[in-house]
């Protein structure tokens, strides 16, 4: 019988659980004596790359080679170097997909029928991109996203009646982020109301620190003097680590715990009770309910509307979790029996509504095929601020993913890049070199942009004309291209970029054209800046710099960069669909710096053809 599955990828442990007809999700063994295994990766001396339960079996005798907490790392340009190799994290969070979906499937007899795999709520576009493109080639079933306290929340309804309208709100403290989001029961599920919150860098891990601190601070600092060059001290502290991590767990139902130590010339236990345990934690503790605080406020209801506060994460059972969450907002608080399983349960719910076609289309051009786990490729040098005649546009050929989760190839022709399906198109050229292949005009007719804070404080023109696209890559079109508006700006700032042309090409693509100076767009270390493009709605409108990350991230933005710095980056697109499923009426673009961090005043706005807003 046919299943669909539910995916958590967390920080410390990965769990998954299946669904099958109208029966209840249920979890899946991964491990050889636990449900979930660790999220670890390890590269052996001899190169080879293991997952889970066979790479934590090797750390003890190959500690060198280990990868822990890459999830933290999604996102980071910086890539991680074992063996004389570099990998990036979704590489790595590819890798641990990998592994659980071959478990499941030789457990299940075969592969799902559709995945939902999880991250956390307060994840940017770029971040959530990026997860999708990286395990999309795993597979071809398939995949969609969903928010962790949305999967918590599902898994909740799954067994405690919340009737449409009552509201939840989910505390989410797992192994190495935090997340919090207030949602509200609709007649189909869960809706995410205000701004979801969280803490990305705080879990269980740094609770794991708090506790090795006290032993290092029992030993008189023993453990800083320690170098892990010599392999029975590296073997020693990886024991030690694993050790801190049962004494923490052990807190949660006893006063006091062990925490043996095994090294080279020193051979002791240190004892820490849970009340040093909890003055220790409690300052990031108190953190995370001010986050909740400002979840609940900002979705514009009181702690008295909350009809059930849910506590998931494995770090959610730490007792003093519990006493402060419930003083704060004076709410029965609910523990799941098993916080490791409750996003991977709801995630399988949540695949078992998925409209699954009997028949997947096929793309214009071939999916990616992937290993198991390539090297990254290394990015260039950081490239000096170029003056603008020294810019000049290589011929792009990158992956990017669509919304159903399938990977589709973005080429180009002269330099015109198209999405054969699902894309904003973007076509750049540099500033002072006007020429676009494929590009006639024809008549122009003058208007005026639109004058928001994200738009640049240059001259800008905005014309029409007729665009005729010779790119032998596009899928085949099922209705004429729109006529392209089109922009001309006089920069006023360095750097700068602006779009001059934008239409939509016969498959609902939203088509792009821009001018940038002062720059290469290379996504990587400062001083390298790329380009974000957004629909100027909803949070962007009131708050422009929620077009990257210097904002609370809420709004959709996609980002375009040069290759050089190697496959790791996805870029997600946009299309006619997307413009109205927001009410966008304009395409915006803003300069943004190597953090995503966009620098205002440094774009153009131009409104999207009416032809196709029609």
């Amino acid at each position: 019988m046919s299943y669909r599955l539910g995916v958590d990828l967390g920080t410390t442990y990965s769990a998954a659980a299946v669904v099958r007809g109208e029966g209840p999700p249920k979890i899946v063994v991964l491990g050889d004596r636990s449900t979930v295994i660790p999220s670890v990766v390890l590269v052996t001396n001899d190169g080879r790359v293991l997952a889970g339960e066979a790479a934590a079996r090797r750390e003890s005798t190959e500690p060198a080679g280990v990868i822990r907490e890459f999830k933290r790392r999604i996102g980071d340009p910086n890539p991680i170097q074992r063996g004389g190799i570099e990998y990036r994290a979704v590489q790595l969070m590819a890798e641990m997909f990998s592994t659980v979906l071959d478990i499941v499937q030789g457990r299940e007899g075969g592969p799902p029928e559709a995945i939902v795999l999880t991250h956390p709520a307060n994840w940017s576009q770029s971040k959530r991109d990026g997860l999708l493109a990286a395990v999309s080639p795993v597979t071809e079933v398939r995949i969609e996203l969903l928010t962790e306290p949305e999967a918590a929340a599902i898994s909740y309804a799954t067994n405690e009646r919340i009737e449409p309208g009552e509201i939840v709100a989910v505390y989410d403290l797992g192994g190495g982020t935090f997340d919090v989001a207030v949602l509200q029961r609709t007649e189909t599920g869960f809706e995410v109301i205000g701004r979801p919150g969280g803490i990305e860098r705080l879990g269980g891990i740094d609770f794991d620190a708090a506790v090795l601190a006290h032993v290092n601070d029992s030993l008189d600092g023993a453990l800083d003097k320690l170098s892990d060059d010599n392999r029975a001290t590296a073997v020693g502290l990886a024991r030690l680590k694993v050790d801190a991590v049962d004494a923490k767990e052990g807190l949660s139902s006893a006063t006091d715990a062990g925490v043996p130590v095994h090294l080279p010339g020193l051979q002791t236990e240190i004892r820490i009770t849970r009340v040093e345990f909890e003055r220790m934690i409690r300052p990031a503790l108190a953190d995370t309910v001010g986050a909740l605080r400002k979840a609940i406020t900002s979705a514009g209801v009181t702690p008295a509307d909350v009809h059930a506060l849910l506590l998931v994460g494995g770090s959610s059972r730490i007792p003093l979790v519990a006493q402060l969450v419930g003083a704060e907002l004076n709410r029965p608080v609910a523990i799941d029996a098993h916080p490791k399983h409750a996003v991977a349960l709801g995630a399988a719910a949540a695949a078992a509504l998925l409209q699954v076609d009997e028949a997947v289309p096929e793309v214009a051009e071939p999916a990616i095929v992937a290993e198991p786990l390539a090297p990254a490729v290394v990015a260039e040098p950081v490239i000096p601020e170029p003056v603008a005649s020294e810019l000049a546009d290589p011929v792009l050929v990158k992956p990017v993913a669509d919304r159903s989760g399938r990977l589709l190839w973005l080429g180009a022709a002269a330099v015109l890049l198209i999405l054969a399906v699902g894309g904003i198109v973007l076509a750049t050229r540099d500033s002072g070199n006007p020429e676009v292949a494929g590009v006639s005009t024809s008549t122009a007719a003058e208007s005026t942009a639109l004058a928001t804070s994200a738009a640049t404080n240059s001259t800008v023109v905005v014309t029409t004309t007729t665009v005729v696209s010779t790119t032998a890559q596009q899928a085949p079109t099922t209705q004429a291209p729109t006529p392209a508006v089109t922009a001309t700006c006089e920069a006023a700032t360095t750097p700068f970029v602006c779009i001059t042309s934008v239409l939509v090409d016969g498959n609902g693509n939203i088509v792009a054209e821009f001018d940038r100076s002062g720059f290469l767009p290379l996504i990587g270390p400062a001083p390298n800046r790329h380009v974000h493009f957004f629909f100027p709605v909803g949070t962007i409108a009131d708050d422009p710099t929620n077009a990257g990350s210097a904002g609370p991230n809420f709004a959709s933005w996609i980002a375009w960069d040069d290759p050089t710095f190697g496959p790791g980056f996805r870029g997600a697109g946009y299309t006619l669909s997307d413009a109205a499923e927001v009410g966008a009426t304009e395409l915006c673009v803003l300069v943004a710096e190597s953090g995503h961090a966009v620098v205002l005043n440094t774009g153009n706005c131009v409104p999207l053809p009416p032809e196709a807003l029609e």
